[in-house]
């Protein structure tokens, strides 16, 4: 993979003067880059949206378990009058296991979920960013070329 663009890359970037203006290679070599970048974040961006969804379908799988738990506490305590007493210091200690389990599971699923989103903002920062930066780079080339072809279209 080519390295990437980065901002200062954008900003510094000087091509060579051809005959009738910039060496179209180095231009296309340069313009390739910047897609290479832009393919990069949009990748990259994808993919965190996917790991927000795999996240979010475990958490919703953790819930299930956690639901599954305390029914199938509340048929046991149905079923088992006689045993009420043991029964009930089990399940809660069952229960209490397994909300903290839960508890941290989720705790952690929305951590990863913070971070995957933040990730994704400052990707988005980043691209927004670069593409002000490249928009006003390329703003600059145009003024350069009219500057230098008299508006006219001829090179002074």
């Amino acid at each position: 993979m080519t390295s990437l663009v980065t901002v200062l890359d954008v900003e510094s970037v000087s091509f060579s003067k051809a005959i009738r203006g910039y060496n179209p290679d180095e231009v296309e070599d340069f313009l390739d880059r910047v897609a290479d970048t832009l393919q990069y974040t949009a990748e990259r961006q994808s993919g965190l949206e996917q790991d927000i969804k795999r996240l979010e379908e475990k958490l919703k799988e953790y819930d299930n378990l956690r639901d599954s738990l305390q029914e199938a506490l509340l048929m046991a305590q149905r079923s088992s009058e006689e045993r009420v007493g043991s029964a009930r210091k089990e399940a809660d200690a069952i229960i209490a296991e397994a909300r903290s389990k839960a508890e941290g599971i989720i705790s952690d699923a929305k951590a990863r979920k913070d971070e995957i989103l933040r990730q994704c903002d400052d990707a988005r920062k980043t691209r927004d960013l670069f593409m002000a930066d490249f928009r006003a780079l390329l703003a600059r080339f145009s003024s350069l070329v009219e500057a230098n072809t008299g508006g006219e279209g001829e090179l002074l």
